[in-house]
């Protein structure tokens, strides 16, 4: 349940303290032992002490397994929603803001988007069934450039990758320590206009990549990962190789790389 008002929050039987100017969203289970009856827990919020501060907008949960619409678990948890919501009807809330799923069940579950659908992982472009759907497409992309090429050597705390021949290997300015995952499992990047394997493990602020004999360069650009269709791997694929899921792999790229946002052709 949610209710906007002060920012401060005490027991059950109101704030301690009066409530700080201003708008803010606080939550009403919070002020509640885990296990209390939400019929009762209604009443807390609509307590005198507590009417003074806080005005109740709206009505929140969340499905555990909304990508599984077939789950009983998922058609329990919307039974018991619809409960709590006709429970305060009948107590005197109207018409709070009813909001029960995320970015899966807005293509698995129409009938329970009620007043607000919340967009996670969808709202950029990372498909949240672990498939591709029509109309999503990645918004991130991770590029670095070619810091270095060398001949084949042992590569820095111990390569698990062999060739049968000698090769030349690139060096992107990318690592571990900024947000890849330590091992790529066999993931191919993009440089210039083609895909070449990385050298696992990736160093802290290095990736190694095999590029044989092809024309690459220092200053080249490295596609670490993108939307697809321009020839990098996918959040996806890195995902898949590294036995994560793609929220994962766009949420761990660390505060210090650089960002530049996009609206269209603007930058």
């Amino acid at each position: 349940m949610g209710c906007r008002g002060g920012a401060r929050r005490g027991s059950a039987g109101g704030p301690s303290g009066p409530a700080a100017p201003g708008g803010g969203y606080g939550n009403v289970a919070g002020w509640a032992v885990i296990g209390t009856p939400w019929s009762e827990l209604i009443d807390v919020a609509l307590r005198p002490t507590s009417r003074r501060w806080a005005q109740i907008v709206g009505i929140w949960s969340h499905l555990a397994c909304s990508e599984l619409p077939a789950s009983s678990i998922t058609a329990r948890q919307i039974a018991l929603y619809e409960t709590a919501l006709r429970v305060a009807r009948k107590k005197g809330i109207v018409s709070p803001m009813r909001h029960l799923v995320a970015s899966a069940a807005l293509f698995t579950l129409p009938g329970s988007h009620y007043d607000l659908v919340r967009l996670g992982a969808a709202a950029y472009g990372i498909a949240p069934l672990g498939f591709p759907i029509a109309g999503i497409t990645q918004a991130m992309t991770l590029r670095a450039r070619v810091v270095d090429v060398i001949a084949m050597r042992t590569v820095e705390d111990g390569s698990s990758f062999t060739t049968i021949r000698p090769t030349r290997i690139a060096v992107a300015g990318v690592g571990y320590a900024d947000g890849i995952p330590r091992k790529a499992g066999g993931l191919a990047v993009r440089v210039g206009p083609d895909r070449f394997p990385i050298m696992d493990p990736i160093g802290m602020y290095s990736m190694q990549i095999e590029i044989g004999d092809a024309p690459v360069g220092i200053g080249d650009e490295v596609i670490v990962f993108g939307p697809g269709p321009e020839g990098g791997p996918t959040a996806s694929e890195w995902a898949h190789r590294t036995c994560t899921d793609e929220r994962e792999i766009v949420a761990r790229v660390a505060r210090h790389v650089t960002r530049t946002y996009r609206n269209g052709d603007r930058i």
